[in-house]
């Protein structure tokens, strides 16, 4: 979105379209605004071990495995749901 709004910015400024190359693509991607969000817990983060940590710019958080990733995107971002106030 931050390379959308600099797109759009650069365009009003200057009356041209520089980012001729960029296309807009819908995201694969399904949510039902409906449906009751499922607790699951937070995936463990794994980290590099202490001891190869010195002398490098590695990462320290590692990677999810894909299963937990998918598992992940699928928690509730829900900042409005409180079950208290569903209507029935």
């Amino acid at each position: 979105m931050g390379e959308r709004a600099a797109v759009a910015i650069d365009e009003f400024l200057t009356g041209e379209k520089h980012a001729f190359w960029r296309e807009i693509r819908p995201a694969d991607t399904f949510f039902d605004p409906d449906a009751d969000p499922v607790e699951y817990p937070r995936g463990a983060m794994q980290l590099l071990p202490v001891n190869k940590r010195k002398g490098n710019f590695q990462e320290v958080e590692l990677a999810w495995s894909e299963p937990v990733a998918r598992r992940e995107a699928k928690r509730c971002l829900r900042c409005d749901y409180r079950p208290e106030c569903k209507k029935e």
